[in-house]
């Protein structure tokens, strides 16, 4: 049973590794405790006795010493110094292998790393996944992940910015990017549908190619093209694989394609890179504006309007079906199955959810759609959305939401349900919609929205970086983190507001995105030149 330390707000990592021996009293276990309970807890007791004798022996301390040599601890089988550190938490190895060469290298370990990642991963709210089977890293490689996760959690409520990283891009024209989960892999498409690819746990940012150039731009149109894309996990697979959806607009033509992205291995089974395969290319009408879009299993979605002022709607499609429906028919290439949504109020964001349900937030509102009620055709997109609603599965108001504000979708491990966050002008909240298996006639399995936090800070017009447990705001000089815990979360912790100094100006942010693990956080000011926010403490001594 592992005690919960108390952390400092100060810097660097080693103001964090506490002496064991505040931690004694704490693991003295109550007469509640069950026989198991107290046993892990006597012994938890006598790990940190002996650590703290351990420390006095090889740190000069004055002890008492008999007239002959003792036998100390380095004498032991490293096997057994090996189990007594597994049941030590980070801060304490961090400290023990300071005492002397012999448990410095007993400290590294990859059983003590191991442990305490697998810790982590056992004890995270959402979905965590590791970019290839854990048998596959080193040691060194176990430790820098298990302190990059545990560290990002001080540094989101430490009001010090810790590091940053700049890189100017190659394209002046870069219009989109997205980190992929876990925060490793930063994805960037320009207009003419190039995408590339960085590796941010090089400390150099180096580009490189996933996808070719997709379509040729002219300087005139440089301003009426753009670039959307969407990334759906495979979290079935053993090593890092995902699907990337892109959609492309030109005054003259659009696409839609659907990649298969893979981790490339050296030959230690290392992740190397990244590397793509076409799956589906379809056309799609290019005189509809695109303002969201969404890639989930088999299915894209994406809301459209004829023009500006014109009502806006949702098309979802079958990929594949459109792919192959468009194979050798140059006259009907538009015409392949779709689904359409028609919403009480134009929506701001979608997000596909599983069991083929999409929700959507509105102005002051979110719903929640069943598409096997939306409306199917083969024709062409319609100019605007019919004097006819599609109806809803679940609706609610809420306040002043500001339309655009909805987060990815979050797989919440314990109860199965899927969780989104959204914002308004002063509140944080959270959705919470319930598993496709759920049974809709328990109320509690109704969707729901709650309240994660009430905050005051002076945002403007800047939209925010919204994650599981944290959020992000960039305003002038300053970065706000807001951190805020779910009413069900193991260990709820108070909402907290931390302001950091930037040594930049980020009032121009164009957008960003952010990784809570990890504790990464990427932004563009402008759009060709990339910020690397890194929360994780990196310094070790």
């Amino acid at each position: 049973m592992k005690s919960n330390s108390r952390i400092s707000n100060q810097h660097p990592l080693n103001a964090y590794i506490l002496p064991v021996s505040a931690e004694i009293d704490e693991c003295c276990p109550p007469p509640t405790l069950s026989f198991v309970e107290s046993f892990i807890a006597a012994v938890r007791r006598l790990i940190s006795i002996l650590v703290n004798a351990f420390m006095e022996l090889f740190q000069g301390r004055q002890i008492q010493r008999p007239q002959q040599a003792p036998n100390n601890l380095t004498t032991l089988p490293v096997e057994i110094l090996t189990e007594v550190m597994t049941h030590l938490e980070w801060r304490d190895v961090l400290r023990v292998r300071q005492a002397c060469k012999v448990v410095q290298e007993v400290s590294t370990t990859r059983q003590i790393w191991e442990n305490l990642l697998q810790e982590i991963i056992s004890r995270s709210q959402i979905h965590t996944k590791l970019e290839r089977p854990i048998e596959l890293y080193s040691s060194k490689e176990l430790e820098h992940l298990a302190l990059q996760w545990t560290t990002a959690n001080i540094g989101w409520t430490s009001g010090e910015l810790l590091r940053y990283r700049q890189h100017r891009m190659s394209d002046d024209d870069v219009f989109n990017f997205q980190l992929v989960e876990g925060g490793r892999w930063l994805l960037v498409a320009n207009r003419a549908g190039r995408v590339t690819y960085y590796d941010l746990d090089e400390e150099e940012m180096k580009e490189k190619t996933l996808i070719p150039v997709q379509l040729g731009i002219q300087l005139e149109q440089l301003d009426k093209t753009s670039t959307l894309m969407d990334v759906d996990m495979d979290v079935d697979a053993h090593f890092l694989t995902f699907n990337l959806g892109l959609c492309f607009r030109r005054p003259d033509v659009s696409l839609l394609q659907v990649w298969s992205v893979r981790l490339e291995l050296d030959s230690h089974g290392r992740g190397t890179g990244l590397k793509a395969e076409i799956l589906a290319s379809f056309p799609r009408d290019p005189h509809f504006l695109v303002y969201s879009f969404s890639l989930l299993g088999k299915y894209v979605a994406f809301s459209v309007a004829r023009g500006v002022c014109s009502s806006v709607y949702v098309v979802i499609i079958d990929w594949a079906r459109a792919h192959s429906h468009c194979e050798g028919r140059e006259d009907e290439k538009l015409l392949y199955p779709k689904q359409l949504i028609y919403p009480v109020n134009d929506p701001g964001r979608i997000r596909l959810l599983p069991g083929r349900r999409l929700i959507m937030t509105c102005r002051s509102s979110v719903c929640l759609y069943d598409l096997h009620f939306a409306h199917a055709t083969r024709g062409n997109l319609p100019d605007s959305s019919p004097h006819m609603h599609t109806p809803y599965e679940w609706f609610a108001r809420v306040g002043d939401l500001n339309p655009r504000s909805l987060s990815k979708p979050f797989h919440h491990t314990e109860s199965g349900t899927i969780r989104l966050i959204a914002h308004s002008r002063n509140t944080i909240y959270g959705i919470i919609i319930p598993s496709i298996d759920a049974d809709a006639r328990d109320p509690e399995n109704s969707p729901q929205v709650v309240t994660l936090m009430n905050y005051e800070v002076g945002v403007g017009d800047c939209y925010p970086s919204l994650g599981y447990n944290h959020a992000m705001f960039f305003r002038s000089s300053y970065v706000t983190t807001l951190n805020y815990s779910w009413p069900d979360d193991l260990e709820f912790k108070p909402p907290t507001t931390s302001r950091k100094l930037s040594s930049y100006n980020v009032c121009c942010v164009n957008g960003y995105d952010m990784d809570g693990l990890s504790g990464r956080v990427v932004f563009s000011w402008p759009l060709q030149e990339i910020f690397v926010l890194d929360m994780a403490i990196s310094s070790v001594h």
